[in-house]
């Protein structure tokens, strides 16, 4: 049992590159993080990017497989951005923004890009998914 527990916690803290995903996976791509983002699958936390400063340009550096983590019944995933730095009081950061893909295989399941100079830090965007 320890073993099992090891090994999910290794691989759940794996940072995955597009080596690590085949054609009929879900994926997330990331091409726009500004702070941290964390995505969620039934409740638990099963990726966290770490802080991103300076809202670089991504790419598709940021390719996280999703289906490894999705059962036979209805799966709710959920993306959550965070903008600033840990623990996120007496702090300023004008902006913010998140912009990504969901993919299965080639085909495009959703195209989502947000952002804003309002000042908040913390958690400032989550989008829920169902699969």
């Amino acid at each position: 049992m320890l073993y099992l527990k090891i090994l999910f916690f290794l691989i759940s803290s794996f940072s995955w590159d597009s080596r690590s995903v085949s054609n009929d996976d879900y994926i997330v791509i990331f091409d726009r993080i500004d702070n941290s983002v964390e995505i969620l699958v039934n409740d638990s936390i099963v990726y966290q990017s770490g802080i991103i400063d300076n809202n670089p340009f991504l790419g598709d550096t940021y390719k996280i497989p999703l289906s490894i983590y999705l059962t036979e019944k209805k799966d709710e995933v959920i993306i959550r951005l965070y903008n600033g730095h840990p623990p996120y009081t007496e702090q300023s950061d004008t902006h913010w923004e998140i912009k990504y893909v969901i993919m299965n295989g080639d085909e495009q399941i959703d195209y989502f890009w947000d952002y804003a100079d309002d000042n908040q830090v913390g958690l400032v965007f989550e989008e829920k998914y169902y699969f």
